[in-house]
Order: C-alpha cells, then structure tokens, then sequence
C-alpha cells in the first residue's frame, strides 16, 4: 500500500530552506504544528498580514476604546485575526492598550461580556533625548 503523501513539505522547514520571520513578528511558535508555520509563512509572503495590521490599525484610529471583539464586530473582521495583530500593532508602537501605570485596565466586553483591555491608537511617540 502507497504510504499517503504530505500535505506539507515538511524536508522544506527540515532543511531551513523556508522564510524566518523578523523575531518581533514571530506568528507561530517552533513547537505548533507544521499547518501553522506553514500558514504563517504565507500570511507573510502575501502580504495578507500586513493588509491584515493596517486594517486593524485603522479600526483602532476609527474605533478607540474598543477590546479586540468590539473592533472584530463593528468591522467584521476575524475575531482571531484582530487579537493577533494587535499585540504586533503594540511592539511597533502604533497601538497601546489603555491603561494606567499599574497596567492596562480592563472592562467588561459588550461582545464577550468578559473583562477584556480596550486598544487606543499611539499618535504621539516618545523621543529619546
């Protein structure tokens, strides 16, 4: 009996031979299944994540104080996509969750009706002096 074939090229990943995101974008971890590094790879390549951070940015810019799944619902954009890109939105420096110096403050979700962070847009960067 012929063995099934793979849906991935996993000699690929083996042999290094595929793209290492930038560590502050990692979107998938060593240890998850090789679907995900594969989708994270082609999320890159495309572009689709990129598209995908600008459109979450500009949700924020045009919906501040929103959790994650306010913003996926007045847009209608993936829940999951929206809670990935804004911690990557947060490393760059573009968006902030609201908060205090004790920590980000939480409220209760008009989605989920969990306490959830809300997101605001960074329009003011710090420089160093």
């Amino acid at each position: 009996m012929k063995d099934q074939p793979e849906l991935f090229d996993s000699a690929r990943y083996e042999k290094g031979e595929h793209k290492t995101p930038e560590p502050d974008h990692i979107m998938a971890r060593r240890t998850d299944p090789m679907s995900s590094l594969v989708a994270a790879e082609e999320a890159m390549m495309s572009g689709r994540r990129d598209t995908q951070a600008r459109d979450v940015l500009r949700a924020v810019i045009r919906y501040p104080h929103k959790t994650s799944r306010e913003l996926a619902s007045v847009t209608g954009m993936d829940r999951y996509i929206v809670a990935r890109r804004l911690p990557e939105l947060e490393k760059d420096g573009l968006v902030m969750k609201e908060g205090n110096a004790a920590g980000p403050v939480l409220r209760k979700c008009t989605v989920s009706g969990r306490p959830a962070v809300t997101w605001i847009a960074v329009t003011e960067r710090k420089t160093e002096t």
